[in-house]
């Protein structure tokens, strides 16, 4: 009778301790019981783990999304944040395992467990995130592909930040790339691109002379322009707020930026908003071609839909015209599509 009531004993402090958890760390995160919270304590969380992003002068600011995540009885919130407004957690809670979300977590948690915020806010983050994408290969007809979105990464180690904008793209990808010389920004376009044309117009003089029927042409000069047309719509809030801060650059290229003299009175210069393209065969991924924007038209189709809440349309057909200059004169062997054809 002794040993059993023992064991009884046994028991019910383990069931007590368990029932004074009140926090623990587990593959979720920082996990609170709410029993342990009344509704005021609740309320300040989900409003502090509320995240409410701002774009100073943007007309479209981008919708509010949460950090937390919430069951019946627990709410799970961001480890330092949980340390740093709760304490250290009463238990941590890693299962054993092979998975390799176990692995993972205990290989980041277990080793700083005992020693407080400030080395577990140390440990190594998940840098990337991947994800795949479809998009066309142009050169092998159509098929998906994928790449690794290195732009959306929590953080990004140094060797990774010297990368260049266009090595976090593999081949198969094609969008266009617009880069503004003035601020040296680059505007990305996914999209489908309709409509290619290239015009080359070479330009001859006449010269009429009296007994000659028909006139003497004499070179003056040649120009070089491409258009083509730019479908756009987002799948989401957040690309279709991308979306519309890509237009207002695309916009901008059609104006100067207004730059004041060395002396600093009051008279102001214009600095033109030169561009390089880099769209199919014009340009290339390292350096785009010299230019300048001749026309950009908007169309909204009419069987495009619309963001009820904001008014916006969501699908754009963008008519792009492109002047193409070059920084010498050109001439008979030259390379003008820099393709190595």
């Amino acid at each position: 009778m002794s040993s059993n009531n023992n064991t009884i004993n046994v028991q019910q402090e383990q069931e007590q301790e368990q029932e004074q958890i009140s926090t623990y760390i587990g593959l979720k995160g920082y996990s609170i019981y709410k029993e342990f919270m009344d509704e005021k304590e609740l309320k300040t969380l989900r409003e502090d783990m509320t995240v409410r992003p701002y774009m100073p002068k943007s007309p479209i600011q981008p919708p509010s999304f949460p950090i937390y995540r919430e069951s019946k009885t627990k709410i799970y919130i961001p480890r330092n944040y949980g340390m740093l407004t709760y304490g250290d957690p009463d238990e941590i809670r890693i299962p054993k395992g092979d998975s390799f979300i176990a692995k993972a977590a205990r290989k980041v948690l277990v080793p700083f467990r005992n020693l407080g915020l400030k080395k577990l806010s140390q440990a190594v983050q998940v840098p990337l995130v991947k994800r795949p994408t479809k998009f066309i290969d142009l050169s092998k007809g159509p098929k998906k592909t994928s790449y690794v979105d290195e732009a959306g990464s929590l953080l990004l180690e140094d060797d990774k930040a010297e990368k260049t904008s266009d090595e976090l793209f593999e081949k198969g990808d094609f969008y266009v790339k617009i880069k503004d010389l003035r601020s040296k920004a680059l505007i990305y376009f996914r999209g489908y691109v309709t409509g290619i044309t290239e015009n080359v117009n070479p330009s001859f003089t006449p010269t009429n002379y009296i007994g000659r029927s028909e006139p003497v042409y004499i070179y003056e000069r040649g120009e070089r322009d491409i258009s083509f047309n730019l479908r756009v719509y987002p799948a989401n809030s957040v690309e279709q707020f991308a979306m519309y801060e890509k237009i207002e650059q695309l916009t901008s290229l059609a104006y100067p930026n207004y730059l004041p003299e060395q002396n600093n009175n009051s008279l102001i210069r214009m600095q033109p908003p030169f561009t390089e393209l880099y769209m199919a065969h014009i340009g290339t991924k390292k350096q785009g071609q010299f230019g300048f924007m001749k026309s950009i038209s908007y169309t909204v189709p009419g069987e495009g839909d619309w963001d009820a809440l904001k008014g916006l349309p969501r699908l754009f057909d963008i008519a792009i015209s492109y002047q193409i200059l070059s920084k010498k004169p050109p001439q008979m062997g030259e390379s003008f599509y820099g393709r190595g054809l």
